[in-house]
């Protein structure tokens, strides 16, 4: 019984891996009525013959925090774990994936209570309203990543990264598996799993602000910025116009440059613009000006010389205006002919 670690009193297990043990009941681990605790640990390739291929609660208590539990088989019980004769465990952000075997997680009394944001390729009967369920984790081969003990690191794209528990503290260990030089959290929020993932921020090159001449109301501008990332994740960029997401860029490449090609009204308008690679985030901001330097057009409807006889009549032709941003115009005419004055008199359209 326990292929790597059997318990019947107070055990703390932490950073550890256990990996192609076997027994008769519990192929990685079994808890025969004891306390355990088990954290930031991995589960790989265990079997066993009718209990659980990878952990085996037969009563007593256990708390199970950020565990990998993948491919673990078991001929007659559950592949992952299983809780029997009142064993009772509480898991969060725990990993339960590509395990095998035709037996349930629980017999016989025994209770599994999900903490939330666990992940399982399965769906099983414990899967509380945080976890996710027939979801592919997206692991990499168990492998040296690092630290003391081998590891599945979560690969690009996968749910586990930033996908735990965001109350993190008080039951995270300060690193994950691998030991020192590997902090429990690293990104925006910690992973499911025993397994941390290294994150670099992205960066983003924003532009200078630009001031661009108004036409029919405004301006057709666009804004580039440059991103990128040193661990090569797919990013997304978001542009926001007064809190308003206007534009979202999805699996951008990093050494990308994007851009917003939009019309600008007449004034100042702010644009943020943040980048993030699902882990972490970097933001700029930028401005465009929108600005009429350009006067008016007017044109005469009629010559700009009148020629009017001594007391005959007169009437203004008129003239019309127009500006680049604001378009057609008013024209208001300043001055008056009296036809009985000789001279010059001088109209303003």
């Amino acid at each position: 019984t326990g292929g790597g670690l059997y318990n019947e009193g107070d055990a703390v297990v932490t950073r550890s891996l256990f990996v192609g043990n076997q027994a008769a009941f519990g192929g990685g681990l079994a808890n025969g009525g004891g306390s355990l605790i088990v954290e930031s640990s991995t589960f790989s390739a265990n079997s066993d013959q009718s209990a659980a291929g990878g952990l085996f609660l037969d009563g007593g208590s256990a708390e199970l925090t950020n565990l990998t539990v993948v491919g673990n088989t078991s001929i007659l019980g559950n592949g992952s774990i299983r809780a029997s004769d009142g064993g009772l465990a509480e898991i969060r952000n725990s990993i339960f994936a590509d395990n095998t075997g035709p037996g349930n997680e629980v017999d016989s009394g025994g209770i599994l209570v999900s903490l939330g944001y666990n992940l399982f390729s399965a769906a099983p009967v414990f899967a509380g309203g945080n976890d996710l369920t027939h979801t592919d984790p997206k692991l990499g081969s168990l492998a040296d990543n690092g630290g003391t003990s081998f590891t599945h690191a979560p690969l690009t794209g996968s749910p586990a990264l930033n996908g735990g528990d965001p109350a993190f503290a008080g039951f995270m260990q300060e690193t994950d598996q691998r030991g020192d030089g590997f902090p429990r959290i690293m990104g925006a929020a910690v992973e499911i799993g025993a397994y941390e993932e290294a994150s670099t921020a992205p960066s983003i090159n924003c532009p200078p602000d630009r001031t661009a001449e108004c036409v029919g109301g405004g301006a057709a501008v666009t804004v580039a910025v440059m991103v990128t990332d040193e661990d090569g994740d797919a990013l997304t960029v978001t542009w926001m116009i007064g809190g308003q997401v206007v534009q979202t860029d999805f699996e951008v490449a990093g050494g990308s440059e994007v851009t917003l090609n939009r019309d600008f009204p007449e004034g100042l308008t702010r644009i943020d613009i943040e980048v993030s690679d699902g882990r972490s985030t970097a933001a700029c901001s930028t401005t465009v000006l929108v600005v009429d330097r350009l006067p008016p057009q007017v044109s005469l409807l009629g010559d700009a010389l009148q020629l009017v006889e001594c007391g005959g009549g007169y009437s203004d032709p008129g003239a019309i205006a127009v500006d680049a941003c604001d378009g057609s115009l008013i024209v208001i005419v300043d001055g008056s002919v009296d036809p009985s004055v000789l001279g010059d008199t001088r109209i303003i359209d």
